[in-house]
């Protein structure tokens, strides 16, 4: 059969024109509803980091590209060693980005998907760390809109972190 290569992603293309440039080393690693991840050896720190970018369609809306803005500011803020920490944020064109520290072991989901469940141990350790994340956002005023298992990643300490995507500005909460 007749193979032609796919042709090159546009929001690789679009983030490899960054001032300062970004790393050769980039692929597409998952995709949700609103963005898709894409993995990057950060060569000056010789770090990888994933790059979430918000899906073009919906970083055309600039009510969507401020929402971003202002939920990564928010969660940049968050300094808890079970919340995924925000290092960057950036517009380019209609590609709009957060980076954040590439977590080797995957996430919960991952983690749920090759056993059927978790022992019981394991089960109770995670609960308390996603608990004691999610506290320590709540104390600042910000609520996550979408935890779930897939957006739990596992640190190579085997401790999860929360990603601080989902999180937005609360106005529910009380420190009552």
């Amino acid at each position: 059969s007749d193979r032609r290569q796919a042709p090159p992603d546009a929001s690789v293309t679009a983030l490899r024109q960054v001032p300062g440039g970004r790393s050769p080393i980039m692929h597409r690693v998952g995709e949700g509803g609103m963005a898709s991840v894409y993995y990057e050896l950060q060569v000056s720190l010789d770090s990888p980091v994933v790059i979430k970018v918000l899906h073009p369609h919906l970083a055309r809306e600039h009510e969507m590209r401020e929402r971003f803005r202002r939920e990564a500011e928010s969660a940049a803020q968050l300094m808890h060693p079970h919340i995924c920490k925000i290092i960057d944020f950036g517009m380019v064109d209609d590609h709009v980005y957060l980076v954040m520290p590439y977590l080797a072991r995957g996430t919960l989901s991952d983690r749920i998907g090759g056993h059927r469940s978790l022992s019981p141990e394991t089960t109770a350790s995670v609960a308390a760390q996603v608990a004691t994340g999610l506290d320590y956002a709540h104390l600042r005023r910000l609520v996550h809109r979408d935890l779930k298992p897939g957006h739990t990643p596992l640190h190579a300490d085997g401790n999860a972190r929360v990603t601080a995507l989902g999180m937005r500005t609360g106005t529910c909460l009380s420190r009552g």
